[in-house]
C-alpha cells in the first residue's frame, strides 16, 4: 500500500544528482544538475499542466529515500528494493535463504504525493556460502555448488590489493590438475606449481590443491584461481534461476494474506526504511524538509458483478472467482478424443503402478476417460494405447532419448494428443517432453503428475486437466451467456507479449513476440502468430517494442476473415503485457502507427482499443471490512479501484480478478 508523502514548501529542494538507484554517497559524482522546486509540481498533480515532465522530481526523491534506507543498514537489490539483517529468513535449498524487504516509491497521484511501500522477497546466498571459498566447497555438494557459484561475487588479495570478481563456473580438475600454457616458458604449468614458482611476488604454497578451481573468466577464456585464495561476502542475491525445489519453496514463503503484509509493512517496515510524520533530525528526509504519514491510504472501490457462463447442460455458479464442473455439468462443445495415447514416464522405484499392479494403471486411465465422456467429450469405448519407458537412467539427457523414441512410435499413428503420466516433477523431462513434441514431432500433450492425480480429490483434478484436453482438441469449455455483453459482437480481442530469456539462459538467445487473437464469437480459440526478436544486448531501446508486429497482426486478421468471411470485427481490443510507465509513449509512437498499417493492408476500420496490462505492480488493496473480503483475506473478486491511488492523467485501474490464494508478493 501507500503512505502519504507530504512536501514541505517552505523552500525548494535542494540539487541533487538526478540519478535513480545511485551507488554510495562515497561512489558518487557530485554535479550540480539544477534546482528542483516543489511549487513546480502542483499544477501536475492537480491536473493542469500534463506535459510537465515529473520523473526528474521523482527521482530525487527516490533517491533521498534510497539514502534514508542505506543509512539504515539497508542491502539494495534492484531498484528500489531495500533488505535488512534484522528481518525473516527461510530456508530454500541448499545454500540459499529467502529474505522479506521492503519495495519504496514515490509516486504522484491527484493533488498529492504518495509513497507506495510493499513487502518484497528476495533469494540470497546464506551463511553456509560467505567467509573463505576453500571453507565453502567443502560444506555442499559438487552437484549444488555447480548451481549456486555462477555468478557470486568473490575478492582476491593475494596482489597486494582487493580484487573483485564474478565466478563463471565450477572447474572441473584440482589446483594440481589444471594447467595452462605459460608465457614466460612457453611451456603448460598447473595452477599449484604457478603460484608457487611460477611468480616472484606470488610465492604461495596451496594448503588445499585438492580442490577443484574456480573459473572466474568465461567458457572461451577461462581464468582459473584456487579457491582458498578467494573470499565471499555476505549478503549476496542470488540471481540465477531457482530450481523447483526452491521456487516452490519462494512461492509458499511469499504468499501470505494482506493484513499479515500490512502488518509487516507498517510494524515493520516503516520503522525499518525510517518512513516518520516527525523524521529523526539529520535523517535525509529532514534535510529535505519532507515527512512520510504512517497511516496508509483509505481509497474508495467498487465492484462487479460476476460473469453469467453457459455449458451444453448445468451452469455452475461462480463464486470467489472461480467455478467448476462438477455435478454433471457438460462442455459446450466437446472435442473428439477418439484417438489418443497415453505414455507412462518410469522413474526408480515407481513399480507400485505398474508390473503386477498393472491393472491399476487401465483404472487410472478408464477413471480419466469416464471423467471427459462425462464432461461432455467424444470418447471410444476401448482404452487407449498404452506404451511405457523404461527405467529412466540418471543421465537426464539419455532420458530423454528414450523418452523420443517412445513418441516417436505413438506418433506413427497420429493421435490428437498424448497424455503423459510423470511420477515426479523434474528440471529436464517435463521440458523436454514439451520441446520434443511442440518444437520436433508436431503432437500435443498434456502431462499429469501421479503424486497429484492419485491423491487426494482426484475428481477434480480430472476435471481440471479435461478442460486442458477439450481445449487443446478445439471443443468449447464454456461461453458468456447470450446478452451479457453485447458490446462483444464481432470483436477480436488480441494479446501481445514480449518474452525475454530467463536468467542462466544462453548467450546472445533473443527475445520472442507473441500475438494471439481469437477467430470465433465464442472467444475459446486463439491462434498465435510470433517472430524472434533483435536481442536486447544489440538494441537495448527496443527490447521490449515488437518487431514485425504489422506482419503478425495481419496473420491474425486474416485467419478471423477465413473464420468469418462475412463479418470483419467491429472492434479489436488488444492487451499488451511487459510495457513499463515509461515506455507508454514509445508503444503509441512504435506499435499504434504498426497495427493501424495491418487494418489498412487488410482494408478494416474497426475501433481500436489498447490496454496495457501490469501484474508486477506492488499495489496492494487489503480489505477495510469482512463483507468486502473472501475467506483468504483477498478483496473480492472483481473489486475495482479506479480512484485515490491511480494516475492523474492516464485511464488506469486497478482489478482483482481472483481470490483464490493469498497475495503472491513481489519476488526478486
Amino acid at each position: 500500500m501507500r503512505a502519504l508523502l507530504e512536501p514541505y514548501c517552505a523552500r525548494p529542494l535542494s540539487a541533487v544528482d538526478l540519478v535513480s538507484g545511485a551507488p554510495p554517497a562515497s561512489q558518487c559524482h557530485r554535479a550540480y544538475t539544477r534546482t528542483l522546486n516543489t511549487d513546480e509540481i502542483t499544477s501536475y498533480l492537480q491536473g493542469e499542466d500534463r506535459d510537465f515532465n515529473i520523473d526528474p522530481v521523482l527521482s530525487a526523491l527516490n533517491l533521498v529515500l534510497r539514502t534514508q534506507a542505506l543509512r539504515r543498514g539497508a542491502v539494495p537489490v534492484g531498484q528500489n528494493k531495500y533488505f535488512f539483517l534484522t528481518t525473516e529468513r527461510a530456508r530454500l535449498s541448499a545454500g540459499l535463504e529467502a529474505r522479506r524487504g521492503y519495495f519504496m516509491s514515490v509516486r504522484p497521484t491527484f493533488d498529492t504525493l504518495m509513497v507506495n511501500v510493499n513487502t518484497s522477497f528476495a533469494a540470497f546466498y546464506d551463511r553456509s556460502m560467505s567467509g573463505p571459498l576453500d571453507e565453502v566447497l567443502t560444506r555442499h555438494h559438487p552437484n549444488d555448488l555447480r548451481q549456486l557459484l555462477p555468478g557470486l561475487k568473490v575478492f582476491t588479495t593475494h596482489l597486494g590489493y582487493k580484487r573483485a570478481y564474478k565466478v563463471f563456473a565450477l572447474g572441473t580438475q584440482t589446483a594440481a590438475q589444471a594447467q595452462f600454457k605459460w608465457n614466460k616458458t612457453g611451456r603448460n604449468i598447473s595452477v599449484k606449481d604457478f603460484f608457487k614458482q611460477g611468480s616472484a611476488e606470488y610465492g604461495i604454497t596451496l594448503r588445499r590443491p585438492d580442490l577443484p578451481v574456480i573459473n572466474v573468466g568465461s567458457r572461451q577464456r577461462a581464468q582459473d584461481i584456487p579457491p582458498e585464495l578467494c573470499t565471499v561476502p555476505e549478503n549476496q542475491t542470488f540471481k540465477s534461476r531457482l530450481n523447483t525445489e526452491a521456487t516452490r519453496s519462494m512461492i509458499n514463503i511469499a504468499c501470505n494474506p494482506p493484513a499479515t503484509n500490512a502488518n509487516f509493512i507498517t510494524g515493520e517496515g516503516l520503522p525499518l526504511l525510517q518512513l516518520s510524520e516527525n523524521p529523526p533530525s539529520n535523517s535525509a528526509l529532514e534535510s529535505f524538509g519532507l515527512s512520510v504519514s504512517q497511516q496508509m491510504a483509505v481509497v474508495p472501490a467498487r465492484i462487479l458483478d460476476p460473469p453469467r457462463l453457459q455449458y451444453s447442460t448445468g451452469r455452475p455458479a461462480v463464486r470467489d472467482g472461480g467455478w467448476n464442473i462438477m455435478g454433471g455439468t457438460k462442455f459446450r462443445r466437446g472435442g473428439d478424443m477418439r484417438n489418443w495415447a497415453v505414455l507412462v514416464v518410469r522413474e526408480e522405484r515407481t513399480e507400485e503402478f505398474l508390473g503386477r499392479n498393472e491393472a491399476n494403471l487401465n483404472s487410472f486411465v478408464q477413471a480419466f476417460k469416464d471423467k471427459c465422456k462425462l464432461s461432455g467429450m467424444i470418447v471410444a469405448e476401448t482404452l487407449p494405447p498404452i506404451e511405457k519407458t523404461p527405467v529412466l537412467p540418471y543421465d537426464r539427457r539419455e532420458a530423454v532419448n528414450i523418452i523420443r523414441n517412445k513418441l516417436e512410435a505413438i506418433g506413427r499413428n497420429k493421435p490428437s494428443f498424448v497424455l503423459v503420466l510423470l511420477y515426479r516433477e523434474d528440471d529436464y523431462i517435463y521440458p523436454g517432453i514439451k520441446n520434443l513434441c511442440d518444437r520436433v514431432l508436431g503432437l500435443q500433450t498434456v502431462c499429469m503428475l501421479l503424486k497429484k492425480a492419485t491423491k487426494g480429490r482426484v475428481d477434480q483434478y480430472f476435471a481440471n486437466v479435461a478442460l486442458k484436453v477439450n481445449t487443446k482438441l478445439r471443443g468449447v469449455n464454456h461461453v458468456l451467456e447470450e446478452n451479457t455483453n453485447p458490446w462483444l459482437k464481432n470483436t477480436m480481442l488480441v494479446g501481445i507479449d514480449v518474452t525475454h530469456p530467463s536468467p542462466g539462459s544462453m548467450k546472445g538467445a533473443p527475445s520472442i513476440a507473441g500475438v494471439v487473437a481469437n477467430t470465433d464469437s465464442d472467444f475459446a480459440n486463439f491462434p498465435v502468430s510470433f517472430r524472434l526478436q533483435v536481442n536486447r544486448n544489440i538494441n537495448k531501446d527496443a527490447q521490449e517494442m515488437v518487431e514485425g508486429l504489422t506482419e503478425m497482426m495481419v496473420e491474425r486478421l486474416q485467419a478471423y476473415k477465413e473464420a468469418n468471411p462475412s463479418t470483419p470485427p467491429g472492434k479489436v481490443i488488444i492487451y499488451r503485457d511487459g510495457v513499463s510507465e515509461g515506455q507508454y509513449k514509445l508503444l503509441l509512437q512504435d506499435e499504434l502507427p504498426k497495427i493501424l498499417e495491418a487494418f489498412r493492408r487488410m482494408k478494416v476500420k474497426p475501433k481500436l482499443s489498447i490496454i496495457v496490462c501490469g501484474k508486477r505492480h506492488h499495489a496492494r488493496f487489503p480489505g477495510t471490512s469482512k463483507d468486502n473480503t473472501v475467506a483468504n483475506g483477498n478483496t473480492t473478486p472483481g473489486t475495482v479501484v479506479d480512484q485515490g491511488v491511480t494516475d492523474i492523467y492516464n485511464h488506469d485501474f486497478y482489478l482483482q480478478v481472483s481470490a483464490s490464494r493469498p497475495q503472491e508478493q513481489n519476488i526478486v
